[in-house]
């Protein structure tokens, strides 16, 4: 939203203080949130905003993301490329989330660092577990 002029403004976003839950060792959604663009061009994020604005701020209004649903490594590499190349997953969310390796020019899946990537993950949140007695 941009103030067209000066203009007295509350907003309220749910789930700012904590993501909502996956399910079924899927990760966290994102936090919802405001963020305020002044007329200078300073910005800040906040979860809730309440008072007056000067014209020309920008109010940009963002909601919570689910959670996921399952572990992000089970998804099929090919199912994670399809979503990266219709801007869903960034290249960057396809390694990160997902230990899914995509070739920035070709945009194919290197297999190769993809096992790689996805077992050293999977051995990583083994030893992270705490041993059961």
């Amino acid at each position: 939203y941009r103030c067209l002029s000066d203009a007295l403004v509350f907003v309220v976003v749910f789930m700012f203080g904590s993501a909502p839950w996956g399910m079924l060792g899927g990760m966290s959604g994102g936090l919802g949130g405001v963020t305020v663009t002044t007329p200078s061009g300073e910005t800040t994020r906040y979860g809730m905003v309440t008072g007056t604005m000067k014209a020309g701020t920008v109010l940009t209004n963002e909601a919570s993301g689910g959670g996921g649903w399952g572990n992000p490594l089970d998804r099929p590499p090919a199912r994670v490329l399809e979503d990266v190349r219709k801007g869903y997953v960034s290249l960057r969310g396809a390694r990160e989330d997902y230990g899914v390796v995509i070739d920035a020019d070709s945009l194919e899946i290197d297999w190769d660092g993809t096992v790689e990537l996805r077992e050293k993950r999977r051995v990583g949140a083994l030893s992270e577990q705490a041993p059961v007695d």
